[in-house]
């Protein structure tokens, strides 16, 4: 009995004593997002990294790729566009609360995203290939989350935010009295990631 007990201080000491939140956080993730007036929802490849002051506040930024092509509708139906790929940088506050195995949290991130486009055009005479843009756009992620914990050192991160985008993504397609393509406003993004916590 003594000797149980006395690797109970022994194991709880060290313990007790470490930080309960790691200073710094490394993660990757897969971002997905449903963009307005797009064909399609967006799959990518991101990072993130985090500063936390205290154990209910921190920094962050994050960048996701977005390599595949979307088909967009445009108003007129006869000049078909998409996007190549897109890439978002975040950055912003994350505030919450966090227990021993589990994290709930609130994101207040703005940024830019930037679209790389291609508008199909059509010759008379002969094929013609299409015409690029590109086109950043100001952005604001407002959302939540939660967080798990099976280690000290590692954590599983689910996220979901409403992306806001200031903009068309695509300006080259505009006239003084119509622009065929509509503000892409609010998108829902969700990503799943895991990072290192230290």
């Amino acid at each position: 009995m003594t000797a149980a007990l006395g690797l109970c201080v022994l194991f709880s000491g060290p313990a007790s004593a470490q930080p309960e939140t790691a200073r710094f956080e490394l993660g990757v993730q897969l971002p997905l997002v449903r963009l307005t007036e797009h064909q399609g929802t967006d799959a990518g490849l991101g990072g993130r990294f985090t500063y936390n002051l205290t154990k209910h506040l921190g920094l962050e930024g994050e960048l996701n790729w977005f390599p595949g092509e979307l088909t967009r509708t445009p108003r007129a139906p006869t000049v078909p566009m998409s996007t190549d790929r897109r890439l978002q940088g975040l950055f912003g506050i994350k505030a919450g609360t966090r227990w021993r195995e589990i994290g709930l949290f609130g994101k207040v991130r703005p940024g830019l995203v930037n679209f790389q486009n291609k508008l199909y055009v059509v010759c008379v005479t002969a094929p013609c290939p299409p015409l690029t843009s590109s086109q950043t756009e100001l952005a604001l992620d407002l959302g939540a989350g939660i967080e798990f914990y099976p280690s000290r050192r590692l954590a599983l991160r689910f996220d979901v935010g409403d992306l806001w985008i200031g903009g068309t993504g695509n300006d080259f397609l505009r006239t003084d009295d119509v622009r065929i393509t509509r503000d892409l406003g609010h998108n829902l993004q969700v990503n799943a990631g895991v990072g290192i916590r230290f």
